[in-house]
């Protein structure tokens, strides 16, 4: 329409308006302006030769009339086929998407938008959940009491632990493990803290952490390392 001269798009507003305006909608099976107006939009056409109906003295009768068949009919059949479109669709949404569920209390992991370093964890956290508010979204606590400054969708979060926090515990965030020590099933972990220098790093068992995710992440990019060598069994030479 505006053949690639985007300045003039305010040009083209009423026209782009008029016809949302008089296209029916999925939802209502009506057009805006026949709920607007409680009339039909006038063709696109030329009045100028048309003759002016006369005046009718029902005139206002009547118009008084359709506008109480709208209040009384129309827009209550509105109402009414709006709530089974909606219904339907969350029916058929929830066939589809599995809905979890995460109780008061319990810790999960925040989605990260994007990282910035591929050893880095998908997940910022662990954060506590507060409440759950009507659209079901979920409102979060950092660590230090604090609350997050908006409410996140299931979909965002990851439950880190299957048991509720009860008691009040020091918890920090990893930015990476660096290293490994120990053997299959008893190894250790070198952890750099988020915030913290390299002299700070510490050594945990995999039971400290509550993702594990950290951990898969160490041992994938460990994986495609051409210097990492996997632990084997020794195998017994003959002599």
């Amino acid at each position: 329409m505006m053949e690639g001269q985007t300045r003039d798009w305010d040009l083209y507003v009423p026209t782009a308006q008029l016809a949302i305006n008089a296209k029916p909608s999925k939802l209502t099976e009506s057009a805006p302006f026949a709920l607007m107006f409680a009339r039909k939009l006038n063709d696109f056409a030329n009045y100028k030769n048309v003759e002016t109906a006369p005046i009718n003295k029902a005139g206002p009768h009547m118009m008084e009339q359709r506008i109480r068949d709208m209040q009384d009919i129309v827009l209550p059949a509105i109402v009414q086929r709006t709530k089974k479109v909606r219904e339907a669709s969350q029916k058929k949404f929830d066939a589809t998407h599995k809905i979890i569920d995460f109780p008061v209390g319990t810790l999960v992991g925040l989605l990260k938008p994007m990282r910035t370093d591929s050893m880095e964890a998908k997940y910022n956290g662990p954060f506590t959940v507060v409440k759950r508010n009507k659209g079901g979204a979920y409102t979060l606590q950092q660590r230090n009491g604090e609350l997050l400054p908006k409410a996140y969708p299931p979909s965002a979060l990851k439950p880190l632990s299957d048991e509720v926090i009860k008691e009040k515990e020091d918890r920090w965030e990893v930015q990476a493990i660096v290293s490994h020590r120990g053997t299959p099933g008893k190894y250790e972990y070198k952890v750099r803290w988020k915030g913290f220098t390299p002299d700070d790093d510490t050594w945990e068992p995999a039971e400290m952490f509550d993702d594990v995710d950290t951990i898969k992440t160490y041992w994938s990019k460990r994986r495609l390392d051409p210097d990492y060598t996997q632990a084997t069994k020794k195998r017994r030479i003959r002599k």
